[in-house]
């Protein structure tokens, strides 16, 4: 199983290199993934933006990428759409920690360094940051809206992306195949 390079399995696909078994366990595991979502969403506060934003993952994000699939003739779409999926929500999930961990650590340094440059901000800053992570934790803050909706536009156009090149590969090398037969 490939968990991070998505070329490289977009290669494996193309040439039939991936075994059921390969497909199967992309599969389960890409289930499992989204009952353990599903379940967070449960157990914490329900919030029906964060379940809109789930639907829209899990039915609009294959239905578009199934046309992109019928587009370009390319057949078993579920295999290949869960192995991709699974691939890119491995690695948009550590791009997104990565972001993380970035923004906190920009944002301890700009408060320690204003800290001793600038004492009297010191509390500005930190009244700004206890501010801005209440309406983060508020589930109908614009805030957390939106950052709802880029982390998840530009989760689908990120799958979108490789899908659409991963059928117009496909589709290429089928046409090669019959051109030489």
């Amino acid at each position: 199983m490939i968990f991070w390079n998505v070329n490289k399995l977009k290669s494996k696909i193309i040439s039939k290199e991936l075994s059921e078994t390969n497909y199967f366990l992309y599969f389960l595991i890409s289930t499992s993934i989204g009952c353990v979502e599903i379940f967070r969403l449960m157990m914490n506060d329900f919030s029906y933006l964060s379940f809109t934003c789930l639907i829209i993952l899990g039915l609009i994000l294959p239905i578009i990428c199934f046309l992109a699939n019928q587009y370009y003739k390319v057949p078993h779409f579920i295999e290949k759409y869960y192995a991709l999926s699974f691939v890119v929500v491995i690695r948009f999930l550590v791009f997104l920690l990565l972001f993380v961990v970035a923004s906190c650590i920009v944002v301890i340094s700009i408060s320690f360094i204003l800290k001793f440059v600038a004492p009297e901000k010191v509390i500005f800053i930190s009244q700004s940051l206890k501010y801005f992570s209440e309406q983060m934790a508020q589930s109908t803050s614009f805030l957390h809206i939106g950052q709802q909706l880029v982390v998840v536009s530009i989760f689908c156009l990120y799958t979108l992306m490789h899908y659409r090149d991963l059928c117009q590969k496909y589709a290429g090398k089928c046409k090669e195949e019959k051109v030489h037969n």
